[in-house]
């Protein structure tokens, strides 16, 4: 069984054995080599990250992928001129606001976690707290951004690494059915709220039959 450092090196050594200095399209390298793609997703949480720590240049974008990266800096631009609140986040904000007055819920916006690499952080769209407890639950609401080139193998990667220290993830996206946002946060927030009650009961229990 390797180590992280031992997969991450030999993840590198493979690359350069591979493509040398010559980076291939993300989709090239998903296509012909799939078990080295997810290993890169999975401890650089993206391709250019990737790229960056065995300095190696990233491919030339597409005359699309072009046009995307001028969009993409239009919308960062409004993002950050509402407050770093997206268009999509301030439309959810009002039903997430009634649906934790009813629950007896607050939460922060844009809290910041921890990454899995150790240095940064990921800023979660909302994040639950039942009083003071930690509700260990995360809502993120994805838009056209989530649906382009590798978001989602990194998206997964991040969620995955969130659920192994507990914390679980309902993503709402655009393409979802408006009339059915309300169902899906409060089944997935009662969700949470019922396990936590669980956890609460089961280390109640231990502790009494500990002290027995």
């Amino acid at each position: 069984m390797l180590t992280e450092k031992q997969e991450k090196e030999r993840a590198k050594k493979l690359f350069k054995k591979l493509y040398g200095k010559k980076a291939p399209h993300y989709k090239v390298l998903k296509k012909e080599h799939p078990l080295l793609f997810n290993i890169i997703m999975k401890y650089w949480n993206g391709y250019r990250a990737f790229l960056r720590s065995i300095n190696v240049k990233p491919p030339k974008p597409t005359p699309r992928e072009k046009a995307f990266i001028e969009f993409s800096s239009r919308c960062a631009k409004r993002y950050y001129e509402n407050g770093e609140w997206s268009t999509f986040e301030k439309e959810m904000k009002t039903l997430i606001d009634k649906i934790c007055l009813d629950l007896g819920l607050t939460y922060i916006h844009n809290y910041k976690y921890p990454s899995m690499k150790g240095k940064g952080y990921y800023k979660f769209d909302f994040y639950f707290f039942l009083g003071s407890k930690e509700l260990k639950a995360r809502i993120e609401c994805d838009g056209v951004f989530h649906r382009i080139g590798n978001t989602a193998e990194r998206d997964k990667a991040i969620d995955d690494y969130l659920r192994s220290k507990g914390i679980e993830t309902l993503r709402i996206t655009i393409k979802d059915d408006p009339n059915k946002y309300a169902i899906k946060i409060l089944a997935f927030l009662l969700k949470r709220i019922g396990d936590m009650s669980e956890m609460v009961t089961r280390r109640n229990r231990s502790s009494k039959e500990a002290l027995r």
